[in-house]
């Protein structure tokens, strides 16, 4: 039923973004339409839509590096669309969420594909962070400023956090590394993002998991 109601959610986003702007995909994002330092913006092709974020802040440094980020992002995105058009009928869309900006950028995308023919959309959750000089922050960088960042640590968040949410995971689930998707939340912890069915089944969703603050 959880499953259901998150899916309703997703689906009224593409045609009533206004009914659900406070939705946001995990802990420490904010829902944006446009503040100090973004503002979004909308693509529409067939049935696919893109929102995506414009820096509008006065950094110039930062304002070149996401701008090109943003524009292979979008390329890719729909190119991948067009590729599923001529196989079967597809239909896509992304959305933005921010977190942390006070002294380092980081924003998720929502980038989700529906096929003809398929029990449920696929949904890919990004993670993309920066500091103010427009250098990537990588997870060796994370190390630097998170205590207690390992592997053990990681698996024990996992179980303890899933516990507490009633998220059920695969019984013979491992994880011998981190996600590749993480970002800063606005509250400053550090959370690292598992895609749908990696740990869990499809009625989990994506599972977002806190591993301490970034200092």
């Amino acid at each position: 039923m959880i499953r259901f109601v998150i899916i309703f959610i997703l689906s009224c986003m593409l045609f009533f973004p206004e009914e659900v702007q406070g939705w946001v995909a995990g802990p420490g994002l904010i829902a944006v339409k446009e503040n100090e330092n973004f503002r979004t913006a909308e693509i529409r092709n067939g049935q696919t839509t893109v929102a995506f974020p414009r820096y509008k802040g006065n950094n110039e440094i930062f304002h070149q590096v996401f701008n090109d980020f943003i524009e292979k992002e979008l390329t890719g995105y729909m190119e991948a669309v067009k590729r599923g058009e001529k196989k079967r009928n597809i239909a896509g869309w992304v959305t933005w969420q921010q977190g942390r900006t006070r002294d380092v950028y980081s924003i998720i995308f929502v980038k989700s594909l529906t096929y003809e023919g398929g029990a449920h959309p696929m949904t890919y959750i990004k993670g993309v962070t920066w500091n103010r000089d427009g250098k990537r922050i990588t997870f060796h960088d994370l190390k630097e400023h998170v205590k207690n960042l390992t592997i053990e640590n990681l698996r024990t968040a996992v179980a303890v956090q899933c516990e507490q949410k009633g998220i059920h995971l695969y019984s013979d689930y491992r994880i011998d590394d981190f996600p590749k998707e993480f970002y800063i939340g606005h509250d400053g912890k550090v959370y690292f993002i598992f895609q749908e069915y990696e740990i869990a089944p499809y009625a989990a969703g994506w599972i977002i998991i806190s591993m301490g603050k970034y200092q």
